[in-house]
């Protein structure tokens, strides 16, 4: 039990080093100083762990600030923002994959040269490469790329120290038939095979769940795993793999026994690591995961503790900068969770199984599914707060779709991977196998696209303090202790009895009250989100939000509503309709719930007698028209008619343009006529918008474009160059949500191209 707390203070002292910045000597001072003490009171056990504790904290401090002053000594990084390319040499660290026409992949740099004629430099750092259009790139080689380095955005931090948008690329060393080559050649043989054998979706779901390959899987189907909030099902992540290792440890305990169970699910959890290709952060999860196992072996939470700790200090010495990584926290946290609670309420389930079922076949069923069912819960109660603080996104229904969807998962993997080696045989055999596997990925599928449909299905968050973090994970921890207590459980027990899933019911609906109280109030700042359907969506400081329509007909838009709107206030305040052809009668009963009682009408003509719509107020906008959209936010119709459409978003000294300029002219004569934005939202048809984006923008400047073209073509390839600002486009990354306070910009999408 000490060793956990001697790593808590190691990880605070890591994450906290970057915050205080002391040079390494003076944080090695300091915890010579406390070891020094903790060997003073040794006789006092308590008080000389209390030294030892903060003497990890200093250490953990002191390796971290030792990792920094090296990084920094020769860091990448440090050659971001010059003018020019660069030429990047390094080595490929993870197995590339395919995103759009765009290939990303992991290198370890060794040494960049400007193009300038500067000399060239030894440098360190791990970089994101993105390269366009995708070459043949082999895990392992030594490259030579030329590009430009840029500063990495959201989940490209902190995990890499910079991001290189390639031009071209050299291989300079082949990795020939080393290891890393045959694992990758062997996964990207196994996905081709499941493609033969399947159809598109279940073929990407097994390969997702296998081996983390989920580049080719549409859309759709990637939207509701997200929304359901079990995406980590297909990409090989700490929280999957620890998933993964508890489920098997639950099915092979029952039928092997807890010894025999344990060495089963090692070898799963071995077998999976390299089919996954074993990059670092499988590794890393594989690591974390084999704590549940030891957990279970040893049969005494003190000892799985100790080794939950212990790895977390090996992994982290190695690395200090993995205690960043999302990934980790995810990983640890769902580890902890489960060391700490599964035995105990096992233990419950299992008390209770043996009184209520009589039938030994029917009770090893239900311990089955309700072992499953359990590690579910605690790994999503051990994970939330942090998902939610960093992924500003609630999947109100994860509990019970992860409850549904989990217990298919152990039979995927195990009919899948028959079907991928059936299929390396032979094809024919392959298909004859993937009906085996067919029914799982098609059930898991189907639930997914059902809990997705459903209203309020995920709910998107503002940003909330770091505070909010701390306060639920410290709730969780006191509630773990009071459980401890005898008279606790007791009452807890008597509360069971007496209620029984009436006080379940009643403590997820008063739960998930006080999340939509929370959660739908105003966080009075200004919203503008452009969806992927070619629609704009604005939610203003007071809580009021206004729809822009451009598609004609019903193209999506209140499938983006349903997504982006609180379910305490489903129906939008305004409608912009921006079409001739756009009826409003169809537009209202298209949106359905969502239809408002007003509607902005941009069409050049007048509005005419059909036009009327009951319940609702028409409008006809003309230039200088404007909407006060509550909190000191102001919607301004720049330009209504047909030769282009400009509206002006504004709150303060922030504003945010929204245009469906056709020509490079008449970009320009917008920045003569009107004034300079923080953003500009392009509207309208992908080629002509191709056209504007790669005009001159230095008359104006804004930090970010963002294309939002109505779907009907595929998207052009349209470089990001030096000088543009930061494009951003819904066709690669989906929605693109812009956020400003009045003065400062951030921008949010719903995925990383």
């Amino acid at each position: 039990m000490a060793l956990a707390w001697f790593a808590g203070t190691w990880l605070a002292g890591i994450a906290g080093a970057s915050e205080l910045r002391f040079p390494s000597w003076q944080w090695l001072t300091l915890s010579t100083v406390a070891l020094a003490a903790a060997y003073g009171v040794r006789k006092d056990r308590g008080l000389a762990r209390f030294f030892l504790a903060v003497t990890f904290l200093f250490l953990g401090a002191t390796r971290a600030q030792i990792a920094e002053q090296k990084r920094a000594a020769a860091s990448v990084a440090a050659y971001i923002g010059r003018a020019g390319s660069v030429d990047l040499k390094g080595v490929v660290s993870s197995t590339p994959t395919r995103r759009g026409e765009a290939q990303l992949f992991d290198l370890r740099s060794q040494q960049v040269r400007p193009v300038d004629g500067s000399p060239s430099a030894p440098v360190d750092g791990a970089v994101l490469v993105i390269l366009e259009p995708a070459a043949a790139v082999r895990r392992g080689e030594t490259i030579l790329a030329r590009g430009r380095l840029r500063v990495p955005q959201g989940s490209e931090q902190p995990a890499h120290s910079a991001v290189f948008e390639a031009s071209s690329l050299q291989t300079l060393a082949d990795t020939g038939n080393s290891p890393m080559a045959l694992l990758d050649a062997a996964r990207a043989r196994i996905v081709e095979r499941l493609y033969a054998v399947l159809p598109a979706g279940e073929a990407s779901l097994v390969a997702g769940v296998l081996l983390g390959a989920d580049e080719k899987m549409p859309e759709p189907v990637r939207t509701a795993f997200r929304t359901t909030g079990t995406a980590h099902i297909l990409a090989v992540s700490g929280f999957n793999v620890t998933i993964v290792a508890a489920a098997s440890m639950a099915a092979f305990a029952a039928v092997l026994g807890a010894r025999r169970g344990a060495a089963a699910a090692g070898a799963v959890i071995l077998l999976y690591t390299l089919l996954a290709g074993a990059d670092p952060p499988v590794v890393r999860a594989a690591i974390m995961a084999g704590t549940v196992l030891l957990a279970a072996r040893l049969g005494r939470q003190s000892s799985a503790l100790a080794a939950l700790a212990a790895a977390a200090i090996a992994m982290t010495f190695w690395d200090p900068s993995t205690v960043k990584e999302v990934g980790f926290q995810l990983s640890f946290l769902a580890t902890l969770g489960l060391v700490v609670a599964a035995r105990p309420l096992q233990g419950a389930l299992r008390h209770w199984a043996d009184g209520a079922i009589g039938h030994d076949g029917v009770r090893t069923t239900v311990m089955l599914v309700g072992e499953v069912v359990l590690i579910t819960f605690i790994a999503q109660v051990a994970t939330l707060p942090l998902s939610a603080y960093v992924f500003h996104q609630l999947p109100v229904t994860s509990l019970l779709a992860n409850a549904l969807i989990l217990p298919a998962q152990p039979p995927l993997m195990a009919t899948g991977a028959l079907a991928a080696l059936a299929s390396l045989v032979d094809i024919s055999l392959g298909r004859a196998a993937a009906w085996i596997a067919w029914p799982f990925a098609a059930y898991t599928i189907r639930v997914a696209d059902l809990f997705a449909g459903l209203p309020g299905a995920s709910l998107r968050l503002p940003t909330f303090p770091s505070g909010y973090l701390v306060l639920s994970y410290a709730g969780l921890a006191g509630t773990v202790l009071a459980a401890k207590s005898p008279k606790v459980r007791v009452a807890a027990r008597g509360a069971v009895r007496l209620g029984g899933p009436v006080w379940l019911i009643l403590l997820a609906g008063l739960t998930t009250l006080a999340w939509k109280a929370a959660l739908d109030r105003p966080d009075r700042l200004l919203h503008v989100t452009a969806l992927p359907g070619g629609d704009v969506l604005v939610e203003s400081p007071a809580g009021r939000f206004v729809a822009l329509n451009r598609a004609p007909g019903e193209f999506g838009l209140a499938l983006g509503l349903d997504q982006h709107l609180p379910l305490t206030h489903p129906a939008l305040d305004w409608l912009i309709l921006s079409q001739a052809e756009s009826a409003p009668e169809t537009a209202m009963r298209g949106l359905g719930r969502h239809a408002p009682p007003s509607i902005l009408l941009l069409q050049t003509r007048a509005t005419a007698e059909d036009d009327r719509v009951a319940g609702a107020d028409l409008v006809q906008a003309l230039a200088g028209s404007a909407l006060d959209l509550g909190g000191g936010a102001r919607l301004q119709i720049l330009e209504p008619g047909r030769a282009g459409l400009t509206i002006l978003i504004s709150l303060r000294s922030s504003k945010i343009l929204l245009t469906d300029v056709a020509d490079p002219s008449s970009l320009s004569t917008l920045a003569r006529r009107w004034p300079r934005p923080a953003a500009v939202v392009l509207l309208g048809e992908g080629r002509p918008m191709a056209q504007i984006i790669e005009s001159d923008w230095t008359a104006w400047a804004p930090r970010v474009i963002v294309a939002c073209p109505i779907p009907g073509e595929a998207w052009p390839v349209v470089r990001q160059a030096v000088g543009r600002p930061t494009l951003l486009a819904t066709p690669l990354h989906g929605w693109v949500e812009l956020t400003t306070d009045g003065e400062s910009l951030q921008v949010r999408t719903e995925r990383q191209p």
